[in-house]
């Protein structure tokens, strides 16, 4: 005769810690032949966590997250590579160029999309976040990376922060740092900017969702950065390279180069790296 079956099932409020990693668990028991089965609905993402606990199966219920951003963005190289890490880890995950595309779900992702977001697509997840490069409120507004360079930043903040109708202006969950050394041109600080949001975006749905608990309220005097425009790319031909170079090594060289007027003439400029 096989063995007896017995179930029960067991609610566990608040949160268990695996490693640096939490988990909100609801875990249904049953013993099968000597064998126990655990189900567990996690909304965290970071499974290989779970080989501390070999003598138990897991059935993951997965996540339904979307990443919107704009077609041209200088982060969707990182963005796509966050896609398919969280798809490995057995989540629902779509990415957009087209708000219109947005449905329901459980995280809604918007990471360098300019557009406005309607309403009902915020509505439509439990929560809807930015990463903005800037220390909210401080920097509200256009283009941070470019604007904290200019102004001689050895650093790029990052804030995850919740999408509201005020732009840049909900609460705080997570905030980042990216050490800059002063050499990087645009596509070099681009290439460090992004992997760190998504590293912010990750420590997000690992905690995820009582990271939701945990949102602190802006405070202090907002400051904001108003959209460029290509006069902004303009050098001073009467001042020396060395106190101009973060304006010029944040200048796209294809759509705004710098120029300088000299002698009634425009001349524009671009910057690249050389090889030693």
């Amino acid at each position: 005769m096989g063995a007896s079956k017995r179930t029960s099932a067991v609610n566990l409020p608040g949160y268990a810690q695996q490693g640096s990693i939490f988990f909100l668990l609801e875990i249904s028991l049953g013993w099968l032949s000597g064998q126990k089965q655990q189900t567990v609905n996690l909304p965290g993402y970071a499974l290989q966590r779970f080989e501390s606990f070999p003598q138990h199966h897991f059935i993951v219920s997965a996540l339904k997250i979307t990443i919107l951003s704009d077609a041209g963005s200088w982060k969707n190289a990182a963005l796509r590579e966050f896609a398919a890490r969280l798809r490995r880890r057995g989540h629902r995950v779509a990415h957009f160029h087209d708000e219109k595309k947005v449905g329901r779900g459980d995280i809604l992702f918007i990471l360098g999309f300019f557009k406005i977001v309607p309403p009902a697509k915020i509505a439509g997840h439990r929560i809807s976040v930015v990463v903005h490069e800037s220390r909210l409120p401080k920097g509200r507004g256009w283009s941070p990376v470019t604007w904290l360079v200019w102004k001689g930043a050895r650093s790029i903040p990052l804030t995850l922060f919740e999408a509201v109708q005020k732009v840049d202006a909900g609460r705080i969950f997570l905030r980042g740092d990216v050490p800059l050394n002063g050499s990087e041109l645009l596509d070099e600080i681009h290439a460090k900017v992004a992997p760190a949001i998504v590293r912010l975006c990750e420590r997000f749905v690992a905690r995820y969702p009582g990271i939701l608990k945990r949102g602190i309220p802006q405070t202090g005097k907002p400051t904001y950065y108003r959209r460029l425009a290509p006069p902004d790319s303009r050098l001073d031909p009467d001042q020396p390279i060395a106190s101009q170079f973060n304006r010029l090594r944040c200048v796209d060289n294809k759509d705004y180069p710098a120029f300088f007027s000299y002698k009634g003439k425009r001349y524009s400029l671009k910057i690249e790296k050389m090889e030693k």
